[in-house]
């Protein structure tokens, strides 16, 4: 191949090497967002005109109450002051056994936290088994909610304890096993209605079970599940006459505030997505709303973003 006919090549290949290695240019985000009208009636859809050349938008609704937490001052993280703790949780009893009255429910504010029976008598428990509904056969009952408010103090952790008791079975007859499920503490307050604890972070677990008496053998005693409790009687030979009691005990449970975690936006558009110009939105309370509009562009060198808030009002 002659000089002449490389060359030729070369001017050829390199602008082409060059073309592809180069970056488009990262665009500075654009928004603008319009609606005619700023007072509108529950139920009536809105309409935004939206005007951008941003490759993701998202939307804020303002709205604050129950499951639909979308205020844009919150998009990092909101708490919240507990206003009434309440809780509840569904009980059934086994098939066989005729004693009565094994469990309670018991709520402290100065245990310590170590599981132990020591620990455990040195704390103040209050018993509130009488405020709930509490299953009589196999049927599963649900207790119903109470709250928890009278048994708080600022500053302090609430436990929950359920305390399953087995007498001995000449004077008592054959225990009956019960199960746990379904437990649940809310908070209800300003926002609506939200979890504080649920069965599977309340922690009840066989290391913060604390057993007193002859539960030998302890295995199969008590199982404890990702969703349930059950909690069973002495049936080995030469324990049916001993006297136990299972302190199957919570986690330490904040009664002060609720971490909710970031509210949340709704995405209106996205990186692949056509151009996004009409949005509706329906407002289902009345009250005043900060709507708000984020448009941002994105790459590895960087990030443009702006916003655009428009409040609304909504009459009954």
């Amino acid at each position: 191949m002659n000089r002449k006919v490389m060359k030729w090549i070369k001017a050829l290949v390199i602008p082409v090497i060059i073309s592809s290695c180069s970056k488009p240019d990262f665009k500075k985000a654009e928004l603008d967002v319009h609606v005619e009208n700023i007072e509108h009636k529950v139920g009536d859809p809105i309409f935004f005109d939206i005007k951008s050349n941003a490759d993701n938008i998202v939307f804020y609704s303002g709205v604050a109450y129950g499951d639909t937490l979308s205020e844009y001052k919150y998009k990092d993280g909101r708490q919240v002051p507990i206003e009434d703790l309440k809780m509840s949780f569904n009980t059934k009893l086994g098939t066989a056994g005729t004693q009565v009255n094994q469990l309670q429910v018991l709520v402290s504010n100065d245990f310590n936290g170590v599981y132990s029976a020591q620990n455990v008598d040195a704390a103040t428990w209050t018993d509130i088994t009488s405020k709930f509904n509490l299953a009589t056969s196999t049927a599963v009952v649900n207790s119903g909610e109470y709250s928890l408010n009278q048994y708080t103090e600022p500053g302090k952790p609430l436990y929950i304890c359920f305390k399953y008791i087995v007498r001995p079975r000449i004077a008592y007859k054959t225990s009956r096993d019960v199960t746990i499920s379904e437990f649940l503490i809310t908070n209800e307050g300003s926002l609506g209605k939200h979890n504080v604890t649920t069965f599977i972070r309340s922690g009840f677990a066989s290391e913060t079970a604390v057993l007193k008496g002859n539960f030998t053998p302890a295995e199969g005693r008590n199982v404890f599940s990702s969703t349930s409790i059950q909690l069973r009687g002495n049936t080995a030979s030469g324990t049916t006459e001993e006297y136990t009691e299972a302190w199957v005990i919570s986690k330490p449970i904040n009664t002060d505030t609720l971490v909710l975690g970031a509210d949340k936006s709704i995405p209106l558009k996205g990186y692949k997505d056509l151009r996004q110009e009409a949005f509706y939105y329906t407002y289902y309370k009345p009250g005043t709303y900060t709507a708000t509009f984020v448009a941002f562009n994105l790459n590895e060198d960087g990030r443009d973003s702006v916003t655009k808030q428009l409040n609304i009002t909504v009459k009954p």
